[in-house]
């Protein structure tokens, strides 16, 4: 997986993406948070974990519908 903005490779950590280099900090975003980059796969832009849509609702095997990484708490595919 790979940011948006500083188009590090990024893992998931604790719900949220981090870089070997930096952390959970982007320094390129506006909101220091890193994406990910668009992709055909069914990841959370915020949190990198795989998501599948359930009743209307994208949800992933951990932390169910709620996203700790998005200020608006839900995932959202990049």
């Amino acid at each position: 997986m790979v940011c948006k903005y500083c188009g590090r490779e990024v893992k998931t950590v604790s719900g949220k993406l981090w870089a070997s280099v930096g952390g959970n900090i982007c320094q390129a975003s506006d909101s220091k948070k890193h994406l990910l980059a668009s992709n055909s796969s069914m990841n959370c832009k915020f949190c990198g974990r795989t998501v599948k849509c359930v009743s209307g609702k994208l949800w992933a095997n951990v932390g169910g519908n709620i996203c700790q990484a998005s200020d608006n708490k839900k995932h959202e595919l990049a």
